[in-house]
C-alpha cells in the first residue's frame, strides 16, 4: 500500500514539475516568438451577433502592425481594442491588451478589455472562447462598479443615499389606510 501512495505521490510531482514551465508565467505571456503570436492574431476569427468580445456588432481589424493589432467594433465603431506584443525572451511573448473609446464609461472598457482578453488568450491557447469565464468577470465590474476612469485617478464614489426612517413606507409608496377592527 505504502509503494502505491508513494507511486502516486511522484507521479502528482512529475506531473506538476512539467507543469511548472507555464504555471510560474504570467496569464498573458505565451511560448512563441512575437511573429507567431502576430500570425496567429492577424487571422483570428472574432464572432459578433453577441458571442464576441464587442457584442453583436461587427469587428473590423483596424491596425496591423508588426508589434500591434487592433480591432474597433462595438455600437457605431465605438470600441477599439488592441493587443500588443512584447518580447519577454526569444521564446516567450507578453501580450498586452487596451481598450479606448471617446467618451465610454471606465465599466464598458472594462467589459470590453475582460472580453478581449479572453478573446486573444482563447486563440493563443487553442482553446474555445469562454463565455462564462467573461460573464462572471463583467458580473464582478457590474457589481462593485469601482472602476477607475479609463484615464485612471480615483473609482467613482458610491452613490449617496437618503436613511430613512425603518417604519415609514418605502418612497413613492402610497400609505395603506388602516382599517378599523371591530
Amino acid at each position: 500500500m505504502r509503494v502505491l501512495i508513494l507511486a502516486v505521490a511522484i507521479g502528482l510531482m512529475a506531473a506538476a514539475w512539467s507543469l511548472a514551465g507555464d504555471l510560474m508565467q504570467p496569464r498573458n505571456v505565451y511560448s512563441a516568438p512575437a511573429t507567431q503570436i502576430h500570425d496567429k492574431l492577424a487571422v483570428m476569427a472574432i464572432p459578433n451577433g453577441g458571442d464576441g468580445p464587442l457584442g453583436a456588432h461587427p469587428v473590423t481589424k483596424t491596425i496591423d502592425k508588426p508589434l500591434e493589432l487592433g480591432w474597433t467594433g462595438g455600437a457605431r465603431g465605438a470600441v477599439t481594442c488592441t493587443a500588443r506584443l512584447e518580447a519577454v525572451t526569444d521564446a516567450t511573448t507578453r501580450v498586452v491588451t487596451t481598450c479606448t473609446a471617446d467618451g465610454a464609461r471606465s465599466e464598458m472598457l472594462a467589459l470590453a478589455k475582460i472580453a478581449m482578453t479572453e478573446q486573444v488568450d482563447s486563440t493563443l491557447r487553442d482553446r474555445p472562447y469562454n463565455k462564462q469565464a467573461v460573464a462572471i468577470a463583467a458580473s464582478a465590474v457590474a457589481a462593485l462598479g469601482a472602476v477607475p476612469p479609463a484615464g485612471g485617478g480615483a473609482p467613482a464614489a458610491p452613490l449617496e443615499t437618503a436613511p430613512t426612517e425603518p417604519s415609514a413606507p418605502p418612497a413613492n409608496q402610497p400609505t395603506i389606510p388602516a382599517i378599523p377592527v371591530g
